[in-house]
């Protein structure tokens, strides 16, 4: 007997047309045993328990690949809004540093999907600021909403270095807002490096 996963495996390798060869075969069967009043014949289950299987593994496995939507719900189970996970590979981000100032430029990598079609304003939400010569923590960074500018976001802040050192920025949440809707959190792992 085959494992659950050697099927999935198998099955996934199947080309659409396979699929959907499969899929008429599964209906034109079930169709006449239907009308004959006999029962399903034990070939068609056996086809399609692999081919709802895959069809749920595949829809599972292209979510995780890309970002998904994911409900935020208090301990008793209530739902209060929504978060952005996995955006990672769908956010590119770059620093730079002059006289005081620290930009930071998001490049929206899909900027024609849900969910940075419909937002307005973004900001680096959880992130850590950490002096590569020391190891130390910069703590005192407010960022501000920035405008979304087709597929780019330019952030400007204040950040006074005491010393001329190389910067980690690590980000690990933006939070993206329009107008009279709740902020949105998107969640990843982004990391960027400046010298000032």
């Amino acid at each position: 007997m085959m494992d659950i996963d050697e099927i999935i495996r198998k099955s996934l390798n199947f080309s659409p047309e396979i699929r959907e060869e499969l899929n008429n075969k599964m209906i034109t069967e079930y169709s006449k045993s239907v009308k004959k009043g006999k029962k399903i014949p034990r070939w068609t289950v056996a086809v399609i328990i692999p081919a709802v299987i895959a069809c749920v593994s595949a829809g599972t496995y292209m979510a995780v690949e890309g970002g998904f939507f994911k409900d935020k719900t208090t301990i008793s189970g209530t739902v209060i809004g929504q978060t952005y996970e996995n955006a990672t590979d769908e956010i590119e981000v770059t620093s730079d540093y002059s006289d005081g100032i620290l930009h930071i430029t998001l490049n929206l990598l899909k900027s024609n999907s849900f969910p940075y079609l419909v937002l307005d304003e973004m900001k680096p939400y959880d992130f850590s600021l950490t002096n590569l010569s020391d190891n130390s923590v910069t703590v005192d960074i407010q960022f501000d909403y920035a405008v979304i500018n087709e597929n780019t976001v330019d952030i400007a802040v204040d950040f006074n270095a005491t010393t001329d050192t190389e910067y980690k920025l690590t980000i690990n949440s933006f939070i993206g807002s329009k107008k009279a809707d709740q902020p949105l959190e998107i969640n990843g792992n982004w990391e960027t490096f400046f010298e000032t």
